[in-house]
């Protein structure tokens, strides 16, 4: 059988956590069997684009369609005449639409489309828009993807999810990177001058999603409150220079560290003493299932699919409540607790990315035998 040609179509490449969904899973995908192509917008990190063909993806990359709509398609349409992908697995949740119906147009027998996020609308119009796009996603796809229940439902609707008709693809990651490791929590934090802080840690793309503002009054308590603490953000992004100022005229500086997009993000999570994620919406956040591998204390938006729940060290709040909240229930965390807890419990969830990656492997070749050789 010739290799099976696998386009995955995103955003961005930015070390965000689709980006780290799909190099999960592919780099324990046989490389005989499959020929990765990814398809992205123009605003990326080099680094990243850099680390997807290191492990052989061949990277695309089209205009945005913030840019030029226009550009953005006829781009697209250049890359999947010249590609005739078997397989077009799509990653832009609303957006997915119009790239899998150029696929389609092209001969593209599979066309996945994935969901990543369940959004809240408050506005009617917008309501109505994203109920259309909806409608589109279902037209164009021949199979649904998603990485958690609510992101399922909201993408393809509730009585699609209770059918069975959406594959939950669980954002499983490699867990013995990320399982707690004193040694490497130890030389990260004499690196960084944490030593003997408590440090209050985040990973995310700054954008308005990732809630950053509300992030940084949280911490501005928490300092008031502990004034040995230390926030720890890992991420690149639009907001990064707004965030920077907000810290800056906090009088901050001194007290938060800012990562860059980095591939070492599992070494980060050991130097911290509880993980923070107040998003104004989310799917399931890998950033989620990463820090509870860590044995972190983790405080998330009870915005994101409740189902992040996956051992005992979470706790789900609401971000409409005052800041001063969300600090207290913190900083009762600032004590010693056992990180070596999680690993059996996600295992036997599926969140390890050695298993989960068999089952997407032998989907993808029991789809195309069955699109391209029985019909």
């Amino acid at each position: 059988m010739k290799k099976i040609k696998v386009l995955h179509v995103v955003c961005r490449l930015e070390y965000g956590g689709v980006e780290s969904i799909i190099l999960n899973y592919t780099k324990h995908m046989n490389k005989d069997k499959f020929e990765f192509h990814i398809l992205t917008q123009d605003k990326n990190a080099q680094g990243c684009i850099e680390l997807f063909e290191k492990y052989g993806f061949i990277v695309h990359i089209i205009s945005h369609k913030r840019d030029s709509i226009l550009k953005n398609v006829l781009e697209t349409l250049k890359v999947m005449k010249k590609g005739r992908f078997d397989i077009v697995h799509s990653h832009m949740t609303l957006t997915n639409f119009y790239t899998l119906a150029i696929a389609k147009f092209f001969g593209t027998k599979i066309t996945i489309s994935h969901s990543h996020n369940s959004f809240i609308v408050k506005s009617k119009i917008k309501g109505l828009v994203y109920e259309i796009l909806k409608k589109l996603n279902q037209i164009c796809a021949t199979d649904y993807f998603s990485c958690g229940i609510e992101a399922g439902k909201f993408l393809f609707g509730e009585k699609n999810f209770n059918s069975g008709k959406v594959l939950l693809m669980n954002n499983a990651i490699d867990l013995n990177k990320f399982s707690y490791n004193e040694e490497i929590r130890n030389k990260v934090r004499q690196k960084y001058g944490i030593r003997g802080k408590f440090c209050v840690g985040h990973v995310g793309r700054f954008m308005n999603q990732k809630n950053h503002n509300y992030l940084i009054d949280i911490f501005e308590e928490i300092k008031r409150k502990n004034s040995n603490s230390i926030l720890l953000l890992i991420g690149t992004g639009e907001l990064l220079d707004d965030i920077k100022e907000k810290i800056s005229k906090k009088g901050l500086n001194e007290s938060v560290i800012i990562i860059p997009g980095t591939n070492n993000v599992n070494e980060f999570y050991q130097a911290m003493d509880v993980f923070v994620l107040p998003s104004l919406w989310e799917g399931f956040p890998v950033v989620g299932v990463e820090a509870q591998a860590s044995g972190l204390k983790c405080f998330l938006s009870n915005n994101i699919d409740r189902s992040i729940k996956i051992v005992d060290n979470i706790e789900l709040l609401n971000i409409d409540e005052n800041v001063e909240k969300w600090a207290d229930i913190i900083i009762k965390n600032d004590i010693y607790y056992n990180r070596n807890k999680a690993m059996d419990t996600l295992i036997n969830n599926g969140y390890d990315i050695k298993t989960e990656s068999k089952k997407i492997e032998d989907y993808y070749i029991t789809r195309y035998k069955l699109e391209y050789y029985t019909k």
